[in-house]
């Protein structure tokens, strides 16, 4: 498989397993052949997901989606990057570390904090968290996994809100 095209990525849209309508990233990823009505069932490898850029400017590879409970995906941020700060309109988070290094800023009524980003750091953002995440320079790129609860929304325009945050966004890729 390491040898498999990866084919263009283009803009949308996919039946998931309940036979509803998400909006994604498009193509052949075999991903996303597996999200189809007729495979109930979804079974994804990291190397196939189609790689999209989200709100805050890291990549993510969406991976499933159980309608109405979350979604989980993969999101890598390269070594030096500087994410957006975001706030989610609808969506909480679970991540979970397991590439890489970094730090992770959060920001909730009236409180905020920064931890450290390593392999086997979880960590929550819940609804309305201010949050922004930075790998630190180096060889390897900060790797993490996350469920959302809800499911990423089909309709995502005005889900991540761009914000404010404790440092100045970075991002190496255009």
């Amino acid at each position: 498989m390491a040898n498999r095209k990866r084919s263009e990525v283009r803009l949308g849209r996919l039946v998931d397993c309940a036979g509803s309508d998400v909006a994604i990233a498009s193509g052949t990823s075999p991903c996303e052949e597996s999200m189809s009505v007729a495979d109930p069932f979804v079974t994804c490898l990291l190397e196939d997901a189609m790689n999209v850029p989200a709100p805050d400017g890291s990549t993510v590879r969406p991976l499933g989606r159980l309608t109405g409970l979350g979604s989980f995906a993969h999101f890598q941020l390269e070594p030096g990057e500087v994410s957006e700060a975001v706030s989610h309109a609808t969506v909480q988070e679970i991540w979970y570390v397991i590439g890489g290094s970094g730090e992770m800023w959060r920001r909730q009524a009236g409180r905020e904090d920064v931890v450290s980003l390593r392999s086997g750091v979880c960590l929550t953002i819940p609804l309305g968290c201010v949050f922004q995440f930075r790998a630190a320079e180096g060889a390897d790129p900060l790797q993490v996994v996350a469920v959302t609860m809800p499911p990423w929304p089909v309709e995502s325009v005005d889900e991540a809100r761009i914000e404010s945050g404790k440092w100045s966004p970075e991002l190496k890729r255009s």
